[in-house]
């Protein structure tokens, strides 16, 4: 086995681990900003956003939730890992956040050209922490 096909068997094995993608995982998964996010303090909650295939527009955190109340855990995006299937059925990605403690915030994302800076959607989420 050579060092990159290691290097890439540890790295889907740390995905699969950070985020398991069968019914292992016990966080809250969100995609509709008009359903508020309501969440436990410790517990972990993540965002549900869909993909552009060719890789054109990317989904760009513009507006962070309060600290106190909610943050981020990985420091990018997460992907799903999809086996055997064609990039262009490759329709989502998660960023993950951890509720730290009771109150009130929102998470902008938006969805944004890489070239060109232009946004083409934005999506705001409420997130209430009890």
């Amino acid at each position: 086995m050579t060092n990159a096909s290691k290097q890439l068997v540890l790295f889907i094995l740390l995905v699969v681990l950070a985020f398991p993608l069968t019914g292992c995982w016990s966080g809250l998964v969100h995609s509709d900003p008009a359903q508020p996010i309501v969440a436990d303090a410790g517990q972990v909650f993540a965002l549900s956003l869909p993909t552009d295939p060719s890789g054109k527009f990317t989904w760009v955190m513009s507006g962070e939730p309060d600290k106190d109340v909610a943050r981020l855990t990985t420091e990018k995006e997460v992907r799903r890992q999809y086996f055997n299937v064609p990039r262009e059925s490759q329709n989502e990605e998660f960023w993950i956040f951890q509720a730290v403690a009771t109150g009130d915030t929102t998470i902008t994302m938006q969805f944004t050209n890489q070239e060109t800076q232009e946004v083409k959607e934005t999506r705001t989420f409420n997130v209430h922490v009890k």
